[in-house]
């Protein structure tokens, strides 16, 4: 009897300790952390008096725990100096009818930008001054463009960074399948970020999204998909999407995503899709020296094996080439077809990287250009074989 009561007084006095404990961290969070570190029991993590830019705020702060708050704010800080607006010159549109400034001495106008009137974004990928944007001048789409007309346009813009430096473009160069381009201004000392590879993206790392109005939301990568997820694929429709654990608010268009190094990871698009930074800056050099996009063609229709279950050791990698009505895996005078690849054969390394899982047949294509010489190692029967082939130009 008496050893019952003293248990009851043990669990008695177990269950006022732990409560105790609960209260005690609610008081201590409210009290201490609320006023030491400025740290907020709900709500929004303002962490606008630590940066530069005094309109930034975070969305989702739940995602934020204190010990990451130092580095996310230094990582912010870091990565808007890269990130820089695109707006019409002063005096090119109706947008300064909304208000002007005027000198008191000289009676002249001021030129001025409004800060949110921007109509792309960009951000810094070489040091000399080039810029990727995913706004790109309507003019510049058309197929054939008159020198006179791009002399125009390029007139037409400036880019302006966080600290309202401003710059006249020198030039655009387009891609016309992607609707994206690279802006070059006048600048050999600006500050580059290194690019993410897409095999370093992983499930439930913190990514940032960071736009030039100052808005920063956080999210945890769930996973990343093919853009294109039919089971049939072709060689020139390349590219994975970023799965977020929460979908991203329209503000983030065209907004750039960084890791907690500050690194560039990618860019949500205008469908707000997020894309790694493979997906656009995997033929930099060659664009940039040769002013031109040309894409890569192989010409072939396959099943990425690693997507299906084989319980044959043949067939658990590799491109395996989809036949059609002749035999063959893409159309005619494709660079497959020329350099006798045919439907039924399985490429296993494009220039001796494997296909797997994270390196599909599209993704592996695009990242040459036309032109360029690849060595294409693939099984025909039982036979293992090597072929170089000369790709085309995407048309």
């Amino acid at each position: 009897m008496k050893n019952a009561k003293y248990a009851i007084i043990i669990l008695v006095a177990a269950v006022f300790g732990i409560g105790g404990g609960i209260v005690g961290q609610i008081i201590s969070r409210v009290y201490l952390l609320e006023d030491a570190f400025d740290v907020p029991l709900l709500g929004e993590i303002d962490i606008r008096n630590n940066l530069n830019n005094p309109n930034l705020v975070i969305s989702n702060p739940k995602k934020v725990v204190v010990e990451q708050d130092n580095k996310i704010t230094e990582s912010v800080s870091s990565a808007q100096k890269s990130v820089a607006a695109i707006f019409e010159r002063a005096g090119t549109t109706t947008n300064e009818k909304e208000f002007s400034i005027t000198d008191d001495k000289t009676k002249k106008t001021i030129v001025h930008y409004q800060r949110k009137k921007e109509i792309g974004q960009s951000f810094v990928v070489t040091s000399d001054g080039w810029l990727l944007s995913l706004y790109t001048p309507k003019e510049l789409m058309e197929e054939e463009v008159a020198s006179t007309t791009y002399q125009n346009v390029i007139k037409k813009y400036v880019v302006i960074f966080e600290n309202n430096s401003v710059y006249d473009v020198d030039e655009i160069v387009v891609d016309k399948k992607s609707d994206y381009s690279f802006w070059k201004i006048n600048d050999n000392d600006l500050p580059i970020k290194t690019f993410v590879d897409e095999k370093d993206i992983n499930n439930g790392q913190l990514i940032m999204a960071i736009n030039w109005d100052g808005d920063v939301w956080l999210s945890y990568v769930q996973n990343k998909k093919a853009k294109y997820p039919e089971m049939i694929k072709s060689s020139e429709k390349y590219g994975k999407n970023i799965i977020f654990s929460e979908f991203p608010n329209a503000q983030f268009k065209n907004s750039f995503l960084f890791n907690l190094s500050g690194d560039l990871v990618g860019i949500i698009n205008e469908k707000l899709e997020a894309e790694p930074i493979g997906n656009y800056v995997s033929n930099m050099d060659y664009v940039l020296k040769n002013k031109a996009f040309k894409r890569a063609s192989l010409g072939v229709n396959y099943i990425n094996l690693s997507d299906i279950i084989s319980d044959n050791e043949k067939y658990k990698k590799g491109a395996y080439l989809v036949k059609d009505e002749k035999g063959t895996s893409g159309p005619k005078g494709s660079a497959a077809e020329k350099f006798g690849l045919k439907g039924g054969d399985i490429i296993t390394r494009v220039d001796d990287v494997e296909i797997g899982p994270e390196n599909e047949l599209c993704d592996l294509i695009s990242k040459f250009n036309a032109g360029e010489v690849v060595t294409i190692e693939y099984i025909r029967g039982d036979k293992k074989e090597n072929v170089e082939v000369i790709l085309n130009e995407l048309k």
